[in-house]
């Protein structure tokens, strides 16, 4: 495994207060051209961040191995195939480099999962990992995005900040979603206010 497969490309978005870049590997079905600041501007699709929480360091390990299994499945099982033909997937294993380094939760002197800004707190400044999740998320046409944690054994959608549920339809969306998730693994699942506590910020 010492060279990047042949159907992803790696590149970096940002860099962290102490010059560290937090790669992103994108998957592709055809060897990809030299990736650009540019090509992140096509639309991804779907996200896969981890690590803002990076004394959760499992999280890394599954995400490249689950980028690994949908590159090796490409062209030898349909329904992996079928998934990067019709998708275009950002895998972010390192949200909070600094942080990654120093086994450390700490983005500077604030957690990451709790930075993001809210409706009680619109104006509310991210640390610069998370500002650097959002300015990628504000260049590309996100449709779906999903984040792996490291304990709990939960499935969890909106809301953390408050207990009011998600507006229609995309409450029920949710929850068949996260109820046929769980159906293999018995998961605990629903609005992570609900399930876990009032968590703003996350």
């Amino acid at each position: 495994r010492g060279r990047r497969p042949r159907r992803s490309t790696c590149s970096t978005w940002a860099s962290s207060l102490l010059n560290r870049a937090p790669p992103q590997r994108r998957p592709r079905r055809r060897p990809p051209r030299r990736p650009t600041r540019r090509s992140l501007r096509n639309g991804a699709g779907v996200t896969a961040p981890v690590a803002a929480s990076v004394d959760e360091l499992i999280t890394t390990e599954v995400l490249l191995h689950l980028a690994d299994r949908l590159l090796q499945g490409y062209g030898k099982e349909d329904r992996i195939t079928r998934i990067l033909d019709s998708s275009n997937i950002l895998f972010i294993p390192v949200v909070n480099p600094d942080g990654f380094v120093r086994v450390n939760r700490y983005d500077g002197n604030a957690d990451p999962n709790r930075s993001y800004p809210y409706p009680q707190h619109e104006n509310a400044n991210p640390t610069p990992s998370i500002a650097a999740i959002m300015k990628l998320f504000a260049s590309q046409e996100i449709k779906a995005s999903i984040d792996f944690h490291a304990f709990g054994e939960l499935i969890m959608y909106p809301w953390a900040y408050t207990h009011n549920p998600v507006e229609s339809p995309y409450r029920s969306r949710f929850d068949a979603l996260t109820s046929n998730m769980a159906q293999a693994n018995r998961y605990t699942y629903g609005p992570i206010s609900d399930v876990i506590y009032v968590a703003p910020g996350s």
